[in-house]
């Protein structure tokens, strides 16, 4: 399947939905179709921009076709010079932390309700996974909800790789409280089971309407402290509980998605 090229002549930018480190995230109408759409455009026009953006499309290409990831619809490019200027996705809603704080209050999910979004989470990861790709960054702020169907697409790529590069560029990416122990710590091989620790970060999130980690500690010390306590406390079971090769593989994953339809 192609991707369509549009010029930024083509859709109305209307709101804001987003800052990143070089860009935003706009919603936007198509002119031609009257289509909602969600637009990462460039405000910072550096070549590692460019190329930053670049990769997330490609990324997003290699994930295309699953209703639980979201999707690239087009790429935007600018005249002067020619080049790529923005990714252009599906509109789907607010994002699952603005659903949390903002719509709930901070009251947890019904279990019903938090069986159909890990569900779909699961389901969406474990295809990235099959992709070759690691998101790295799963959070209630890269989870976009569509309040109309009750469903959920992973979004946000801007950290993702793929296990597929010659030279896949390992380091300590991702968001406190959200990633694996063994990123924290500076393991220069990791795979997929990152993921799995983020996504049971939010699934704790949605039972207890709280954050299993503090938020705002910059460096990741509450983390650190809760999986790896001092010197003398025994922590032997605990610790097995923590290192990835004690954690869900992708069939687990896809067995553990299959359970939540029960």
């Amino acid at each position: 399947m192609s991707t369509p090229v549009w010029s930024t002549d083509d859709y109305d930018q209307m709101a804001v939905l987003g800052r990143g480190s070089f860009g935003l995230v706009v919603k936007a109408r198509h002119y031609d179709t009257g289509k909602r759409l969600a637009i990462k455009t460039l405000t910072e026009t550096t070549q590692h921009g460019h190329d930053e953006l670049l990769r997330e499309a490609e990324l997003l290409l290699a994930c295309r076709g699953h209703r639980a990831v979201v999707q690239l619809r087009a790429m935007s490019v600018s005249p002067d010079p020619l080049k790529l200027s923005a990714v252009v996705m599906e509109y789907v809603g607010p994002i699952l932390r603005h659903v949390l704080s903002k719509l709930r209050r901070g009251r947890p999910f019904q279990e019903s309700q938090a069986r159909s979004v890990m569900r779909q989470l699961l389901s969406g990861a474990a295809h990235m996974h099959r992709k070759g790709v690691i998101h790295r960054d799963i959070k209630p702020e890269n989870v976009l909800v569509c309040l109309d169907s009750v469903s959920v697409k992973i979004c946000d790529l801007g950290l993702a790789m793929s296990l597929r590069d010659s030279s896949p560029p390992y380091g300590r990416y991702g968001t406190a409280g959200y990633v694996a122990p063994e990123v924290l710590m500076g393991k220069a091989d990791y795979d997929h089971k990152v993921d799995s620790w983020s996504l049971g970060c939010v699934m704790a999130e949605l039972l207890t309407g709280r954050r299993l980690f503090r938020a705002g500690v910059a460096d990741d010390s509450d983390q650190m402290l809760r999986n790896f306590p001092p010197p003398g406390i025994p922590i032997a079971n605990r610790l097995r509980r923590v290192l990835p090769e004690d954690r869900l593989s992708g069939q687990g994953l896809h067995l553990l998605s299959g359970l939540l339809f029960c």
